[in-house]
């Protein structure tokens, strides 16, 4: 049986075109991003409740067992936090 010239280019179109695509995630890994509704929270447990601190925005608040406590806006760093 012989294999002519066309069938050998295809096979081998296909076998690179394959490695490629198993490589590709070794060679340029894709970016794992968090985009959900609490992106860029910090928490923090204290003795009397808890905090969240928004990142983006600069918002903190308090929580005890009852319910929201204080509000913050941090407007820069370094200055008083500014109670709203």
């Amino acid at each position: 049986m012989r294999i002519d010239s066309f069938t050998k280019a295809a096979l081998t179109a296909i076998v690179i075109l394959l490695a490629v695509m198993a490589l590709r995630p070794y060679i340029a890994p894709d970016v794992a991003q968090a985009q959900g509704a609490l992106t860029g929270m910090q928490f923090a447990a204290t003795p009397v409740g808890y905090s969240f601190f928004d990142a983006r925005t600069g918002e903190l608040w308090e929580y005890s067992g009852t319910g929201l406590v204080k509000k913050y806006r941090i407007n820069k760093p370094g200055q008083p936090l500014v109670k709203e």
